[in-house]
C-alpha cells in the first residue's frame, strides 16, 4: 500500500514538472478562496497565458466542464495538469481586469457609461450565455466580477470579454428545476429565492450587470425588492436599451427573454462586432457602438456625459457583495518569490 502511494506521488510530481518544463510560471495575478492564478509563458511559442492552481476537491468538475467549452466569450482552458493535491489549468490570460474594475475606472475618470458605448460588452455577455444554454449549462454565478476583459478601457470597441469561474455551473435536463443556493444573492432572480429555477437565472443576473454598468448601482436592494419592486430605468438611455433591460429583469420567468432572444434583440441588431469598427458612407471609420444611432441618440450621449458631473459634482458608485471567485480577475501584482516551488509542493 505504501508502494502504491509512493508511485502515485511520483506520477503527480512528474505532472508538475512537465508543466514547468513547458511553461515558465511567473508572478501571482490573483487569489481567491480556493486557489491562485499565476502568469505563465509558453516556452516554445513565448505566448502568455494564465495558470489557475486549485485544490482537486474544488475544481475537478469545473475543469472538465471548461475543457469542453469552445467559445470566444468563455475563458479557454488549453491544458490541465494534476499534481498530488492540486489541479493546474492553463488558460487564456486577460489583462484588463473584470467588468467591475472597468466600471469603477470609467466612473472615476469620465462618469457614467453612455448606453451606446456598452453595446459590444452586452453582446459578448449574451453570446457567452447563449453558448452555455445551448449546451444545457447554467452558470449560476453570473456577475461583473466573473466577466474578464482583454483591455482596461471598458468602452473600447475591440475589448474582448469572456466569462470565467464555473464553480457553480451545472448541466441540466430539459424541464429540470434546481433548488441549490449558490452564487451571489445580489444577482439572484425571484425564482432563485424561491428555490425552483432554471437557465433564465443567468439572464436575470446579466440584466443586473447591465443595469449597474449604465446606472452605477444595483437595481434592487434586497429579496423584497427583487420580488416586488420594479426598478426605475437608468436616466438618458435609448428606448430600445430600456426595453432590452426590462426584458432581462422581468420577474415572471416564463416572460423573461431567453439567451437567444437577448442576442437577437433590436438593441444589438445590425452591429459589425467582428471587425470592431464599421465604415460609414463617407469612408471614415466609426465606433461600432455609435453606428445605427440617430441624431437624437447622439444628443442623448452628450447629455449623459454632461449631467454626470452636474449638481455638486457627485457621482454614483457601485458597491458589490460577492463570494470569493476561484478565477480571480487578472491583476498587475508584483512578482512573488518562490512561485515555482509551489507547483512541486
Amino acid at each position: 500500500m505504501g508502494s502504491s502511494a509512493s508511485k502515485k506521488g511520483t506520477g503527480d510530481d512528474a505532472a508538475s514538472k512537465r508543466l514547468l518544463k513547458e511553461y515558465a510560471v511567473g508572478h501571482i495575478l490573483g487569489q481567491g478562496a480556493f486557489g491562485t492564478v499565476y502568469a505563465c509563458t509558453h516556452r516554445a511559442s513565448n505566448k502568455e497565458f494564465a495558470v489557475k492552481r486549485v485544490h482537486k476537491s474544488e475544481i475537478c468538475e469545473e475543469a472538465e466542464l471548461l475543457r469542453s467549452m469552445d467559445c470566444k466569450q468563455i475563458v479557454k482552458v488549453h491544458q490541465i495538469h494534476f499534481d498530488r493535491s492540486f489541479v493546474c489549468m492553463v488558460m487564456d490570460k486577460f489583462t484588463g481586469g473584470d467588468l467591475v474594475a472597468g466600471l469603477h475606472r470609467h466612473l472615476e475618470e469620465k462618469g457614467k457609461i453612455p448606453c451606446c458605448e456598452i453595446v459590444h460588452i452586452s453582446y459578448q455577455m449574451a453570446s457567452a450565455l447563449e453558448y452555455l444554454h445551448g449546451r444545457s449549462v447554467v452558470h449560476r454565478d453570473v456577475k461583473g466580477d466573473n466577466f474578464l476583459m482583454s483591455v482596461e478601457n471598458i468602452t473600447d470597441p475591440n475589448n474582448v470579454v469572456a466569462l470565467a469561474d464555473f464553480g457553480a455551473a451545472i448541466t441540466i435536463k430539459e424541464g429540470e428545476r434546481l433548488n441549490s443556493e449558490v452564487g451571489t444573492s445580489n444577482f439572484w432572480s425571484p425564482e432563485f429565492y424561491n428555490k425552483s429555477y432554471g437557465m433564465k437565472v443567468d439572464i436575470w443576473a446579466m440584466g443586473v450587470i447591465m443595469y449597474g454598468l449604465l446606472d452605477g448601482c444595483f437595481p434592487f436592494q434586497d429579496e423584497d425588492d427583487i420580488k416586488n419592486r420594479e426598478p426605475k430605468s437608468p436616466k438618458f438611455i435609448h428606448a430600445d436599451c430600456e426595453d432590452y433591460l426590462r426584458g432581462m429583469l422581468t420577474k415572471d420567468e416564463d416572460m423573461r427573454l431567453s439567451s437567444a432572444q437577448v442576442v437577437a434583440h433590436r438593441w444589438m441588431a445590425n452591429k459589425d462586432r467582428e471587425k470592431g469598427k464599421v465604415e460609414k458612407e463617407g469612408g471614415n471609420l466609426d465606433s461600432i457602438t455609435s453606428q445605427g444611432f440617430t441624431k437624437d441618440d447622439t444628443s442623448i450621449k452628450v447629455e449623459v456625459q454632461t449631467c454626470m458631473y452636474g449638481d455638486n459634482g457627485t457621482r454614483d458608485t457601485v458597491s458589490t457583495t460577492s463570494t470569493c471567485s476561484t478565477m480571480p480577475s487578472v491583476l498587475n501584482n508584483p512578482p512573488v518569490d518562490g512561485t515555482l516551488s509551489q507547483f512541486l509542493s
